[in-house]
């Protein structure tokens, strides 16, 4: 069995997360409502305003920070409370278990906070499954590099990627 690469699907992961892919399909002479307020004659200034409503970067980042932090013990203790461990001595029985359950709190609670910061302009479900499939391609990472050095990249990608698509 041929071992791939990290790297290349990385990048490919990230390249489908970043790239605006829909500003591609637009047709030629059309303009959104934003931009023909902007340029009529006479147009109230509502739905420039619009734009300017998002939340800042920073509180998006210190709000989903805490709320990843927050998700990641609930989460890890959720998941190890339902491994069914026996008094059989093993001391790492509910370790994966709370491993998987701190990715999905975290993915989560990450979601939600960008979210509310953010002042609600993105989808928080395509940020929690943006942020599960960076967590996937972090563990899967682990797996081929044999090593945890993949796993500290998964939180600011997860970051990036969410705070990314409640700004489009």
């Amino acid at each position: 069995m041929r071992a791939v690469s990290f790297l290349p699907t990385a990048v490919m992961v990230l390249h489908l997360v970043f790239v605006d892919t829909l500003a591609a399909q637009r047709l030629e002479g059309t303009r959104t409502a934003v931009a023909r307020a902007r340029h009529e004659p006479g147009a109230t200034h509502r739905a420039t305003l619009k734009t300017h409503r998002a939340g800042n970067v920073g509180g998006m980042i210190a709000v989903g920070t805490l709320g990843g932090g927050v998700g990641f013990l609930v989460g890890g203790l959720a998941g190890a409370s339902l491994a069914k461990c026996t008094n059989s001595g093993d001391d790492l029985c509910g370790l994966a278990e709370g491993i998987y359950g701190a990715i999905v709190g975290e993915s989560a609670l990450m979601a939600v906070g960008v979210h509310l910061a953010g002042k609600g302009r993105a989808a928080m479900l395509a940020q929690f499954f943006a942020g599960l499939c960076i967590a996937a391609v972090g563990v899967w990472g682990v797996v081929q590099a044999d090593a945890p050095w993949p796993l500290v990249l998964v939180p600011p990608l997860q970051l990036l990627a969410m705070i990314n698509l409640e700004r489009k």
